[in-house]
């Protein structure tokens, strides 16, 4: 949510470009979501529902569902009716705990105390995602996205970890957790770092797991951790720009298609990752700089 709550103007949460329609998801002054179709830059439909009482800031799942007739929409599975004359805010449940920082995952990485030039470089690599997933920016999520194909897909975790063979695990956001609403989606991004959701469930996973987790489905077709990894490393940037794999466009298809809060939502859940990543990284990390071989 906008973090100033209601906002003091119109907010944009989220926007569709599909086959020539826009669909828009929008917060107005008074706290109430606003939904419309336009085409061509004329509204053909808009409908406007309750207004809502949240924390400025807040994090919350949302399912917009959109027919000829109607939209509905819902709010950590609850309705939202549309708005009537005399209805009260709606007050929403939501957690008190703070959600992720821009802050350093392992702030006391120090590749210098590595014991040889290999450590060294995959310190100093943990170290450069670190600092772009800290840094937010699209241009830094994009080259994050390189050295995470080449720690997690490039087998450089397994060359520095023969000598230690630690158990690497990954704790991620239960991905097996349908939306919480019946309505059929036909897009659905899922986060998977638990940082954004203190008290979610979460899951261990080993990297193989944690590279096949579903974390885009657009139109039918699916997306894992290792197709955005790919797309936004081959493709967008990260390593070199070149033409997406039929698996990796499905993630260029999304960004194309939708907007959440004005970002792509391929670099959000990049992002995500990353943390993800540093997270199940730190021990070894912390061994590699402690000498224990």
């Amino acid at each position: 949510m906008p973090n100033h709550w209601p906002p003091k103007k119109m907010a944009d949460l989220v926007a569709n470009n599909e086959n020539g329609r826009l669909l828009c998801l929008q917060i107005d002054v008074q706290g109430c979501f606003v939904a419309s179709i336009s085409e061509d830059g004329a509204v053909i439909h808009r409908e406007t529902f309750s207004p809502v009482s949240v924390p400025p800031s807040a994090r919350f799942i949302f399912c917009l569902a959109v027919s000829d007739q109607a939209f509905e929409l819902y709010i950590n599975g609850h309705p939202i009716p549309h708005l009537t004359s005399g209805v009260e805010s709606i007050s929403l449940p939501y957690s008190e705990e703070e959600g992720i920082q821009p802050s350093l995952v392992i702030p006391n990485l120090n590749p210098p105390s590595a014991s040889n030039d290999e450590e060294h470089f995959f310190l100093s690599t943990l170290q450069d995602i670190d600092f772009k997933t800290a840094a937010g920016d699209r241009y830094s999520l994009i080259r994050a996205s390189g050295l995470l194909r080449q720690v997690l897909l490039d087998k450089f975790l397994h060359m520095v970890n023969r000598n230690y063979k630690l158990p690497i695990k990954f704790n991620t956001i239960d991905f097996h957790n349908k939306p919480p609403t019946d309505i059929a989606i036909s897009a659905h991004w899922q986060n998977l770092d638990p940082s954004y959701f203190p008290g979610a469930k979460t899951i261990q996973c080993s990297l193989d797991q944690f590279l096949g987790a579903p974390c885009l489905v657009f139109q039918g077709n699916e997306a894992t951790v290792k197709d955005l990894i790919k797309a936004c490393a081959n493709a967008k940037g990260g390593v070199h720009l070149g033409k997406a794999r039929i698996s990796e466009q499905i993630v260029l298809d999304w960004d194309e298609a939708i907007t959440l809060i004005g970002q792509e939502p391929s670099l959000m859940a990049i992002r995500g990752i990353c943390r993800v990543v540093l997270t199940g990284l730190k021990d070894l990390a912390l061994e590699m700089m402690n000498g224990a071989i």
